[in-house]
């Protein structure tokens, strides 16, 4: 297991019941118009799916698409958003391609300076830095190890470990790719040694305001007008065994040259277009 299981099934043992709201791998922002989508409870938001745009397989492929309204407290919408996930597994190692489209559906939008935000996972325990059973470290693409990970800048992350009961030689990872076309590439990330970790654009102020360059409030502050969308696209990577900064260079020049996997689909059909597409069609 590379997620927490926790509070989605009992708790592992050497599990920590702490940040509820971090749950698996999800997309959300603790700011968006003054509304909380991060956290749980009476006051935040609620992200609500409604519908499935479609699905579609292959040998080793697998998509997705849904349409998904933000609603507040209130019971107001705030915005909407269309996703695609595609999955993929080859030569051993599995890929999700998570790709959201924001739109202003209901007003002018500003994402806020939090770092309670945005792409997100959180990890088993024993992929953690510390803790209990923590036997994990985090690497990102500028060299940052660990613990000087949080609140930095970096094109990717990798989190690597043994699985919870597992040996310390038996290893398994996974590597956060941004999108060098994304909002503010490379992300700062909200990096913990608890084993969240996030891709942020939005939360600069809250990142830098301890460092020896704190950046000013409300820096990371982005408005977005009525009618307007923002895409940002991610890359999960998934791994068994030990993986080296070469072989995640690698697959970071990969996924930096590949064309852009799109929210609508093409001729109407979401994988049309798709060179991982082209190729089961050669089989």
């Amino acid at each position: 297991e590379l997620t927490r299981r926790w509070p989605i099934l009992p708790a592992a043992a050497g599990e920590e019941k702490d940040h509820p709201h971090q749950r698996s791998l999800w997309f959300a922002h603790g700011d968006v118009n003054g509304h909380d989508f991060w956290t749980e409870g009476k006051e935040a938001g609620r992200i609500v799916q409604t519908s499935i745009d479609a699905k579609r397989t292959t040998r080793d492929t697998a998509l997705i698409r849904s349409s998904n309204d933000w609603i507040a407290a209130s019971g107001d919408r705030v915005l909407r958003d269309e996703r695609v996930l595609r999955f993929v597994e080859r030569d051993g190692r599995r890929t999700m391609d998570f790709v959201v489209r924001m739109i202003a559906s209901d007003g002018d939008l500003v994402f806020g300076d939090t770092k309670e935000g945005t792409m997100a996972i959180r990890l088993t325990p024993s992929m953690r830095v510390e803790g209990k059973v923590a036997k994990g470290h985090l690497l990102m693409s500028t060299g940052l190890r660990d613990t000087k990970a949080w609140g930095t800048r970096a094109a990717w992350l990798h989190a690597q470990g043994p699985p919870l009961g597992a040996s310390d030689e038996t290893l398994i990872g996974v590597v956060m790719f941004d999108h060098p076309q994304n909002l503010r590439h490379p992300s700062w990330w909200h990096a913990r040694t608890y084993g969240l970790l996030a891709a942020n654009p939005f939360g600069i102020h809250a990142f830098t305001k301890q460092s020896k360059a704190p950046r000013p409030k409300d820096a990371g502050r982005f408005a977005l007008a009525a009618d307007k969308t923002l895409t940002l696209r991610y890359r999960f990577l998934l791994h068994q065994g030990a993986l080296e900064a070469k072989d995640i260079e690698h697959e970071w020049a990969a996924y930096e040259s590949a064309p852009q996997l799109e929210v609508d689909p093409v001729d109407g059909d979401p994988l049309d277009g798709d060179p991982l597409d082209a190729q089961e069609k050669k089989r």
